[in-house]
């Protein structure tokens, strides 16, 4: 399966994800890992700005926000702290079949590092019942793209100062963010690289999807003219706030 290290910033990653998922049926299945460069904040497709960012402390830190197409919450991607993920494949499962198919990547990612890690269904990865990793997910053309986070050191202060607490933390009587959250370097209690973070998720994934990654270039693909077509959309006013 086709392995693509490309990283950037937030309107150009999410800009790769749909296009990767538009041409799967001329290119294939891929996967990719990246980070946000800089950090940002993402939004579901189906979420209101106000109600899940806080735009006067993201100001104040110089995070922008884009709006994701697919669903989901509101996520702080760490430049220094997180590793994101996309896989697109071929949408022969149900939805909940394939978030537990992919999502073992990450829990394969985590417990080859000494961390057990569980999926929870429909689409998180916990580590003592504390969210560790979100994923969200969109079909199109007979594939799907899933893309999702794994926090091995975000800074879980700034994230807590840019996202609005989602209403289901009250629901689920906790009071923050912080509550219902944690990262690998919490559980290990040690620093971690995105280097050693990469190179276990590439193992995992190799043997979740049950196929060995190999990497390309993204110049072999030709396609660096569609993708700043698509990130047009992602740069734009219209689309993240639409809502």
């Amino acid at each position: 399966m086709r392995l693509l290290l490309v990283s950037g910033d937030a309107a150009f990653n999410m800009a790769l994800d749909e296009l990767l998922l538009n041409l799967a049926p001329e290119i294939g299945p891929t996967a990719r890992f990246y980070r946000f460069s800089p950090s940002a904040i993402t939004i579901g497709y189906f979420q209101r700005v106000e109600e899940t960012v806080n735009l006067e402390e993201a100001k104040k830190l110089g995070i922008s926000f884009v709006r994701r197409a697919t669903g989901g919450g509101a996520v702080y991607h760490d430049e220094r702290g997180e590793l994101t993920y996309s896989v697109v494949l071929p949408a022969r499962e149900s939805v909940l079949e394939s978030f537990k198919k992919i999502c073992n990547g990450v829990v394969l990612t985590l417990r080859r590092m000494g961390i057990l890690a569980e999926f929870s269904p429909i689409n998180d990865v916990v580590v003592n019942k504390k969210k560790i990793s979100g994923s969200a997910q969109t079909r199109k053309y007979g594939f799907l793209l899933q893309h999702g986070t794994i926090m091995y050191g975000t800074d879980l202060d700034v994230m807590e100062r840019v996202l609005l607490p989602p209403k289901k933390l009250a629901q689920k009587g906790l009071s923050s963010i912080r509550d219902r959250v944690t990262t690998a370097e919490i559980e290990l209690g040690r620093r971690i690289s995105f280097d050693e973070i990469l190179s276990n998720a590439i193992e995992g994934f190799s043997e979740a999807l049950g196929d060995e990654l190999e990497e390309v270039k993204l110049e072999e693909l030709n396609i660096e003219d569609k993708i700043r077509e698509v990130e047009v959309k992602y740069r734009s006013r219209e689309w993240n706030w639409m809502r």
